[in-house]
């Protein structure tokens, strides 16, 4: 060989290279800085809730969605149950009977002490637990 490389000429291989690892360099660096920022992680204080204008952290995003996801389940049993019956439940421990557990009657966050409210009269159910009343 005469010396030629990539581009026909000595080093101009090494410099398309060099350009390149140049260049995965500062899309890492961009990844790192942008994705905590949109992904919401590394997020929150000592107490668990995030800033303002922060995400929740991971497990914070979790309990919350276990509690939708309890809320959900009550309102699909309490469509079932007005099928079956033809009228609303007078309280949501009626529900138990339809095999709705007692652990999916309270905020998975709040525990015992954040039971969800029910009104039998329009048959909604709500959550108590500070940030979840928007559930």
């Amino acid at each position: 060989m005469n010396g030629a490389g990539w581009g026909g000429e000595r080093g101009i291989g090494a410099f398309g290279l060099i350009a390149l690892l140049l260049g995965v360099a500062i899309v890492v660096a961009l990844a790192v800085a942008v994705v905590p920022r949109v992904t919401g992680a590394g997020g929150g204080n000592a107490a668990g809730t995030a800033p303002a204008g922060k995400a929740a952290p991971p497990t914070e995003r979790a309990e919350s969605t276990a509690c939708m996801n309890n809320l959900s389940q009550l309102r699909q049993a309490l469509v079932m149950y007005q099928t079956a019956n033809e009228a609303l439940p007078a309280n949501l421990s009626a529900l138990q009977a339809e095999g709705v557990t007692a652990e999916l009657l309270v905020c998975p966050v709040g525990g015992a002490s954040y039971a969800y409210q029910y009104d039998a009269s329009s048959g909604r159910v709500a959550c108590r637990y500070p940030g979840h009343e928007q559930y």
